[in-house]
């Protein structure tokens, strides 16, 4: 405890030694000066000027001198006499000016003409400062212009995961692109631009451009908020000791339950289970800190004690870090529940068994987390005897769970009778229909269906190979499939796709309406809504780069076009149902130069309605 005492004691001592400092100041002014200039006499103030033409002082101090009526002064060495009394008061002279202890100094000459003045430059904002330029998949450098910062702020906590790969890659491409900032401030106390594009790069599971991200921010960019989310994406890339190196490098600039618990995790995962049990007795000490049963469930299993991680509240990827080194099945709450970034760090792990991982795979690659390659590599590391093919073929049910998928995707990519390979296809198309998986799975398979040939195949399954390649943008490839179908409505989606002139000048919207009348008439209405919203959206003048600024809607920079596309088109963590959003984000993109992703997003729609 200070010593009030004491302090007032520096108090006191402090003001009485103030004036001498400052006289010792003042005294040691006057031999610098002297040392610059000529010497400067110290006399006190005259009350009148001296006549013009009077001789001047020698070098010895002159008396006093006596006031303008009285004689003139004796010489040097006689005795002065006695003072006078005083005369009449003369007319008020000019008060001399006080005698000065250094001399004035000249005012500075004012710059001339083409004299150069260095002014301090303003400061850079690096907000979006990003790692993909428009030559590498970005967008332009005038990302932002005209949109203010505010309502990019508001706008970005609203993009979710969804199913859509097609939103999915303009939403990863508005994040990452290297952009001028949106124009003002950011709301007091409010989370930063980069705050919120770090936050949402971690909870859509873009882990590994994240960190990227995160590389290349300056210092004084990065924060709290930053930093735990820096860590987060260490723990969901499985680099363990970069995450713990960041905690205790980082947590002397911070405090809190979040930051405690950080350290517990990392001396639990290092083996240093008195200390872990330590720190976790003192947090459990601190009112103030919420309680968290999984993760002191967590702790005590890695510390030895017999615990079964059967439900995990709040799983994030610190606690998944935990639960795969305490060699624990991903409970399935936790899921359900657990952000991309969470499930891809699961899935990604490859100290777990391929099996414990399949599911968190499925799902990250369903909202794109995960890449299909991915997911196709974990997919093959499942051990499946022939008899298990077999059982798979003859079943009447689409898969049960992620290993029966798997074992049908092992026949798909690996039989050597092109039937067993249509019919492991369908099984696994008719499975991802029923769970909204149809765009992942598309993807999943776009490779393998490009590698057969139309001929010998059913017309149903030509209808389905031709939707998988349209929806994985392959529509050349897409073609023999469609006439081997002879299927207008997917006809009309490769012509959008391509974005060319109708063959002959033979109009594909009429035929297709009426086919898909005749399949489905229950369906066929929302269907054609959907068609011809599309179709007008995709019908206007393509712009290209250079002109689409011109073009684009009013009041709004290319970034807010696409960030309204964004939250226009979808509904939940799918694609909207209403033709007139849809058509709007469709055409919004084309508005702005954006005709690839438009056609591609048009594609998706149509085919999530079942044509």
């Amino acid at each position: 405890m200070r010593d009030s005492r004491a302090d007032d004691f520096r108090v006191i001592l402090t003001g009485l030694m103030a004036p001498l400092l400052l006289g010792s100041v003042l005294l040691a002014a006057c031999p610098a000066a002297a040392q610059q200039t000529a010497p400067v006499e110290i006399v006190p103030p005259i009350d009148a000027a001296p006549a013009s033409g009077a001789p001047a002082p020698d070098a010895t101090p002159a008396p006093t001198p006596a006031p303008v009526a009285t004689p003139p002064a004796q010489p040097a060495d006689a005795t002065p006499a006695p003072a006078p009394a005083p005369a009449p008061a003369p007319a008020p002279a000019p008060a001399a000016a006080p005698t000065m202890l250094v001399p004035p100094l000249s005012p500075p000459p004012p710059p001339s003409d083409n004299s150069i003045q260095v002014l301090p430059l303003p400061p850079v904002d690096a907000s979006w400062l990003g790692i993909l330029s428009a030559d590498k998949g970005g967008f332009p450098h005038v990302l932002w212009n005209g949109t203010a910062r505010a309502l990019v702020a508001a706008d970005l906590p609203r993009l979710q995961p969804v199913s859509s790969p097609a939103l999915r890659d303009l939403t990863r491409r508005l994040l990452l692109t290297d952009a001028a900032s949106p124009p003002g401030d950011s709301a007091p106390g409010g989370a930063s631009l980069i705050e919120l594009r770090l936050e949402r790069l971690l909870a859509l599971g873009f882990v590994e451009p994240g960190l990227a991200l995160l590389a290349i921010l300056p210092d004084g960019m990065t924060s709290e908020t930053t930093d735990r989310d820096g860590i987060e994406l260490r723990f969901a890339d499985n680099d363990t000791a970069g995450a713990c190196n960041d905690v205790g490098a980082k947590m002397v600039r911070y405090q809190g339950a979040w930051w405690d618990r950080a350290l517990i995790a990392c001396q639990a995962l290092a083996g240093d289970d008195a200390k872990a049990a330590l720190g976790q007795s003192l947090l459990a000490d601190q009112k103030e800190a919420p309680r968290d049963p999984g993760f002191d469930a967590l702790i005590d299993r890695l510390g030895g004690r017999p615990v079964k991680i059967a439900s995990l509240n709040d799983p994030n990827p610190m606690k998944l870090a935990l639960l795969a080194a305490s060699k624990q099945k991903l409970p399935a709450d936790a899921l359900a529940a657990a952000d991309l970034a969470s499930l891809y760090g699961w899935a990604m792990n490859a100290k777990l068994p391929p099996e414990d991982r399949l599911a968190a795979a499925e799902r990250g690659e369903l909202y794109g987390a995960e890449t299909p390659d991915d997911l196709a590599a974990l997919y093959d590391q499942i051990p499946a005897k022939p008899a298990q093919w077999t059982a798979a073929l003859k079943a009447k049910k689409p898969p049960a769970d992620a290993r029966a998928r798997a074992v049908l995707y092992q026949i798909a990519h690996g039989a050597d009778d092109p039937a067993q390979r249509r019919a492991a296809i369908s099984a696994l198309l008719a499975d991802a229909k029923q769970r909204g998986a149809f765009p992942a799975t598309a993807l999943l398979l776009a490779g393998t269906v490009a590698g057969l040939s139309p001929e010998g195949a059913p017309p149903d399954f030509a209808a389905d190979a031709a939707r998988v390649l349209l929806a994985a943008g392959l529509a050349d490839k897409a073609l023999p499939w469609i006439a081997s179908a002879q299927s207008k409505s997917l006809a009309l989606l490769a012509r959008w796709s391509s974005g060319g002139p109708p063959p002959g000048g033979a109009p594909l919207l009429p035929d297709a309406l009426a086919e898909l009348a005749a399949r489905d008439p229950a369906s066929s209405p929302r269907q054609a809504d959907l068609l011809n919203a599309l179709n007008g959206a995709l019908s206007a003048p393509v712009l290209s780069s250079a002109t689409a600024p011109a073009g684009r809607p009013a009041g709004q920079s290319l970034g807010e076009t696409v960030l309204n596309a964004l939250l226009a088109a979808v509904s939940g963590d799918k694609l909207t149902s209403d033709p007139a959003a849809l058509a709007q984000a469709v055409a919004g993109l084309r508005a702005v130069g954006l005709d690839a992703d438009a056609r591609r997003l048009a594609i998706e729609a149509a085919l999530d309605t079942g044509i």
